[in-house]
């Protein structure tokens, strides 16, 4: 004699697969977004000195860190802004870089910055509390980032794409 599974049966029968459907969806369209922003988001890397005087024409010259000889080259972005404002964008002025070069003593660059708007720099705050120059000097993702970081500590082999070049 057969046993009846009306119970079993039943209860494939009340399970319902929609909510986990719309959970599995939603789950998706979060990895995906976090994912597009890993991967496309810019992470700003600024290299800082300070404002050590002002030109005839009008261009600043700021004094950085002889480490910051790599990075720092003439066309890049930089921000002119008072040093004890350090979180305030609205009172930063553009600028650009317009030389750089080391200083007579090799103890740190001299950089040339020519703000993009005269109007808006005062001689007069130079000389009250300084001013800070950042140079926008890499844009990178959070996975370029990682990536980066993570062959700092794995050692790959040299690739030679033409041996007789050598």
């Amino acid at each position: 004699m057969t046993m009846p599974f009306d119970q079993t049966v039943r209860s494939l029968r009340s399970d319902r697969e929609w909510p986990a459907a719309v959970l599995l969806v939603t789950a998706a369209l979060l990895l995906g977004l976090w994912l597009a922003w890993f991967v496309g988001a810019p992470l700003v890397r600024f290299e800082s000195g300070s404002i050590i005087g002002v030109t005839r024409d009008g261009a600043l010259i700021a004094a950085f860190p002889l480490s910051a000889q790599e990075t720092l080259q003439t066309g890049q972005q930089a921000l002119v802004r008072p040093a004890r404002a350090p979180d305030s964008t609205t009172a930063a002025m553009p600028a650009w870089v317009t030389a750089v070069q080391t200083s007579p003593d090799e103890t740190q660059m001299l950089v040339e910055l020519q703000p993009s708007n005269m109007a808006r720099f005062d001689r007069n705050q130079e000389k009250s509390g300084g001013l800070v120059a950042e140079v926008e000097v890499e844009r990178i993702s959070p996975a370029q980032w990682i990536w980066r970081a993570s062959g700092q500590w794995i050692d790959t082999a040299s690739v030679v794409l033409r041996p007789a070049a050598r």
